[in-house]
């Protein structure tokens, strides 16, 4: 069968994308496909294209390079999700092509000015509520929009805080939110005027206590408990490497650890927030993270560790929450710059439609 089989002359060429490991032979598999079929070739080792090298071990030469379309990725770190591909149209002159000696690569004239347009541009589409992922016929995803247009107003927005805070909800709050269920103790189901919203409440929780630290580790930090038996943990010689760099961020989000003798440090204070919160257990993830990079394709040395703690700190699945609760995390999420995904691209919210539901019950 012809790949393009079947396909319309707006949808030619397709664009296969190869990714695996350094060294398996991505780039012969790459170049053979390309001389059977009119496609044009991405191959990528997230590693290597991450360390800025070339594309793959076995590089094209100039010759195959004239012969076959090939183009190279700058990919997210090994283990994190890719969410899009992104192509950008330029005018020849914004683009450097002389620095390198066989114009195998080129550089933005004003890259500051690409990197603001192309942020500003991935914000725009993900910050509405729109992005939040939708579920269509037989559980495919359809296309966005239609019934989240509303959901803002469903439950009204309040100011960002710590979720679970001792400030309660105003009684407009309370009386406005639609009737919240939690099932399987990992998901939140509440009726919008259009279609059923599902919570995912790790991710949402995730989403909630990212953009709270992101403040905070600009801000004066946030409250912490001093513990009233000081905590006593040990650590890896690169784990306390990890504590000591990034001493004064562990100190912004509540932890206040001083070293003790050998690999042992002592914590003073933890940060509380939710009851359900497990500062010992936290903090010990949180500096495993750090100390093997589990964050580092995030270029931003803040966006990885607020990312970190929001992943290691925010309620978990299979944990019963409160009617309260439920409602201030719902509350919180549609608050969000950003609604719709959690720090690893996954969906905090999707929504099964009215008109599936009543398509499904044989009543469209």
């Amino acid at each position: 069968m012809n790949w393009n089989d079947g396909l319309g002359e707006a949808e030619r060429p397709l664009t296969p994308v190869i990714i695996g490991p350094t060294g398996v032979g991505k780039t012969a598999v790459a170049v053979a496909w390309a001389q059977l079929e009119p496609v044009t070739v991405i191959s990528a080792d997230a590693r290597q294209v991450y360390r800025q090298l070339d594309i793959g071990t076995a590089k094209p030469d100039q010759a195959t390079r004239a012969r076959v379309p090939h183009l190279g990725l700058d990919l997210i770190a090994p283990g994190d999700r890719p969410t899009l591909i992104l192509f950008l149209d330029l005018p020849g002159d914004a683009v450097d092509v002389n620095v390198h000696p066989t114009k195998l690569e080129v550089r933005f004239r004003d890259k500051f000015f690409v990197e603001r347009v192309v942020e500003e541009a991935v914000r725009g589409a993900l910050g509405p509520l729109a992005a939040a992922s939708p579920l269509g016929v037989g559980g495919e995803a359809s296309g966005v929009g239609g019934p989240w247009a509303g959901l803002g107003a469903v439950i009204p927005g309040v100011a960002a805080a710590e979720l679970f805070s001792r400030e309660s909800l105003t009684p407009d709050a309370r009386r406005l939110t639609p009737p919240l269920l939690q099932v399987f103790d990992t998901y939140i189901v509440f009726q919008t005027d259009t279609a059923v919203a599902i919570v995912d409440q790790h991710s949402a929780h995730e989403r909630v206590l990212y953009e709270t630290v992101m403040r905070q580790l600009s801000g004066d930090g946030a409250p912490a408990q001093r513990l009233l038996l000081p905590l006593t943990l040990d650590f890896s010689p690169a784990e306390l490497e990890a504590v000591d760099a990034h001493g004064e961020l562990l100190r912004r989000v509540g932890y206040e650890i001083e070293p003790f003798s050998g690999r042992s440090v002592v914590v003073h204070t933890a940060p509380n927030p939710h009851p359900r919160f497990d500062a010992t257990r936290c903090l010990q993830e949180l500096v495993a993270d750090l100390a093997g990079g589990r964050f580092g394709g995030w270029a931003n040395r803040l966006e990885r560790f607020a990312a970190s703690f929001a992943c290691r700190a925010a309620i978990k699945a299979g944990q019963r929450l409160e009617p309260d609760e439920m409602r201030e995390l719902v509350i919180r999420v549609l608050g969000a710059t950003l609604p719709a995904h959690d720090v690893h691209g996954r969906p905090t919210i999707v929504q099964l439609p009215k008109d599936e539901l009543e398509r499904r019950f044989g009543r469209a």
